[in-house]
Formats: C-alpha cells, sequence, structure tokens
C-alpha cells in the first residue's frame, strides 16, 4: 500500500479519535485503489468481491463535507475476525440464507443500477 494512503488514514484515525470531522479538500478517492476480498465458496471455488474507494471512504458521513474512513483495525480482545460490513455490502445485492447449511450462505448479487 503507498505511503501517502498510510498517511491520509493515520491522519483520519487521530482526528476521528478526537472525535473530529475529518474535512481534507485534498482526499481524492479516485486515486485510491480498489481493494478486492477473495471468499470460499460452498462449492470450494474462489469468490473475489470488490469494494470501491467511494465504499470504504464515505463523503458526508456525519455531516457536510466530513469524510469518513470505513474500515477498521482488529478490535482488542475480540476473536480474530473482521467485520466487512457497510464498506462490502453496499456495492451488492446480498441475500442471507440460513436454511443452505450449519451457518447459512450468503449469496452476493451484483447491484442493478435503475
Amino acid at each position: 500500500l503507498d505511503a501517502g494512503y498510510i498517511a491520509v488514514i493515520d491522519q483520519f484515525n487521530t482526528v476521528y479519535q478526537q472525535s473530529k470531522d475529518y474535512h481534507n479538500p485534498q482526499l481524492d478517492i479516485s486515486e485510491w485503489p480498489d481493494l478486492v476480498l477473495n471468499f470460499s465458496a460452498t462449492n470450494n471455488e474462489t469468490v473475489a468481491l470488490s469494494i470501491p474507494a467511494d465504499k470504504y471512504w464515505q463523503q458526508h458521513a456525519k455531516g457536510p463535507n466530513n469524510w469518513m474512513f470505513m474500515l477498521m483495525n482488529q478490535l482488542p480482545k475480540w476473536p480474530n475476525q473482521t467485520i466487512c460490513g457497510l464498506p462490502l455490502i453496499n456495492s451488492y445485492t446480498c441475500v442471507f440464507d440460513r436454511s443452505n447449511s450449519a451457518n447459512g450462505v450468503i449469496h452476493w448479487l451484483n447491484k442493478t443500477e435503475a
């Protein structure tokens, strides 16, 4: 990951920990990469899901012109897991199917623009 990205994320984290809004007019999310997460499918294939930068950097979050970085570090004293949440599911239509197996299955469908 580019060191410039790390500096911006660190700057956001500092401001966020102080319960302040993050206004950065130089933040150009078109320069940020899509994140690709690989998951194991029920048929043992790999499914790649993409998180575009405009989903993990959300503008006007909690107020006008406020940027919110939507990915976080592992929480202390929590199991080794990640909750992808809104940045991931924002780009897809998700069907949570508990009837498919003991743990359930998530079906990911590309969203169609209305």
